[in-house]
């Protein structure tokens, strides 16, 4: 695999559009639809072969990794419960350890994890728990490290807060405690919206790309690409507030290039499925999919085989919204800039920013905590 030079690379940014033009927008009309997403096909693989580490190896690499948020009082022994001061204002100088947090509900499981949402005593307050079991497996040990890390370094209203972590069942599992999101994934969302024969309006879909759009500014500003934004990995406060979750399969850029093939491979841009280096507007267009998709209640793609679905995101082209719906003018070019299928054209999340669509929704009052108070159907 070849990595394009760095004049290449120059030429590349120059061709990348500016201030971007459309015709005026049209008035959306309300609709229904009921189909659902595929589920999504985990690929993770890693790029060299490594022989697996000891469990006591992984404990000390993960311990040493949390330790970095607090000041050590000593030395642990491998059996022992790691506490971790929880750097968040409401809760400062307290100190999260497993006995302190009560099991409400389990919300998912996945590749990355189960999640539960927990409360914790000492103040009351709902959380969510990613418990993750240690494995000797280099790619999931890494994986680990690197969620760690990246959680540690984010402070975003556009990325779900991170509290802490500690090991616990005698350090054969990390609990990774996060802010909980009452509303939901968008996934749980749109879904929900559909099945009462409705579509999420187009001002709250604008809300949906100005907020993810920050989010993955925030990242690239740390030299980070999240990797794996789909409808599930968005979720929404009771407030309204819309923000990215899991980081696990992020990745640091290199000179704004990254090159492994982790991720979701349904929302993936063409150049992560063949193998190409990509950069930060890689997250764009999974952005693109998952806004189509959450607009017309259902994943853009034909049902296919996993790998035939694969091959057909790579070759054919992009979709394209239906036209069930009557869509603004503004709508159809966003989603047209974010699947642009040449990586080098294709704009970056600051970029996209500038959008008429983005722009024009942002200088609206969008009542986003009314929203999902009325998609739930929530009392006072």
């Amino acid at each position: 695999m070849t990595t394009p030079s760095r004049s290449s690379l120059g030429r590349a940014r120059n061709n990348l559009p500016g201030r971007l033009e459309i015709p005026s927008p049209m008035t959306p009309s309300p609709s229904s639809s009921a189909p659902s997403s595929l589920s999504p096909l985990i690929v993770p693989t890693s790029n060299t072969p490594n022989a697996k580490v000891s469990a006591a190896q992984i404990t000390n690499e993960i311990r040493s990794q949390i330790l970095k948020v607090q000041p050590s009082d000593g030395e642990y022994g491998n059996g022992d419960e790691v506490p971790v001061i929880m750097p968040t204002p409401e809760a400062e100088g307290s100190q999260l350890k497993p006995e302190n947090f009560t099991d409400l509900q389990r919300l998912g499981e996945g590749a990355g994890g189960t999640v539960i949402k927990v409360r914790y005593i000492p103040t009351q307050k709902i959380m969510a728990k990613k418990k993750i079991n240690v494995d000797p497996e280099p790619m999931f040990h890494r994986q680990i490290l690197r969620e760690l890390e990246f959680l540690q370094q984010c402070h975003s209203p556009n990325i779900v807060s991170y509290y802490g972590a500690f090991l616990e069942d005698q350090g054969s599992s990390i609990a990774i405690i996060m802010e909980f999101c009452e509303g939901g994934s968008l996934d749980a969302i749109y879904k929900t919206v559909s099945v009462r024969k409705g579509r999420i309006s187009e001002d709250v879909l604008g809300k949906i790309g100005e907020s993810v759009l920050k989010g993955l500014v925030y990242l690239y500003n740390h030299d980070i690409i999240h990797r794996d934004i789909k409808p599930s990995n968005i979720l929404v406060t009771r407030q309204g507030e819309i923000k990215i979750c899991d980081l696990g399969v992020s990745g640091k850029l290199v000179q704004s290039i990254a090159s492994t093939f982790l991720g979701t491979s349904y929302y993936m841009a063409p150049e992560r499925i063949t193998g190409m280096p990509y950069r930060v507007s890689a997250d764009v267009w999974s952005l693109g999919l998952t806004i189509m998709e959450v607009a017309q209640n259902r994943f853009p793609y034909p049902v296919l085989s996993p790998i035939e679905l694969v091959a057909h995101i790579a070759n054919a082209p992009a979709p394209e919204l239906t036209n069930e719906y009557e869509w603004s003018e503004d709508l159809k070019s966003f989603l047209k800039f974010c699947l642009e299928k040449e990586s080098l054209k294709r704009p970056t999340p600051k970029q996209m920013l500038l959008h008429p669509f983005i722009q024009r929704v942002a200088m609206k009052q969008v009542n986003l905590q009314e929203w999902i108070k009325d998609v739930w159907d929530w009392k006072d």
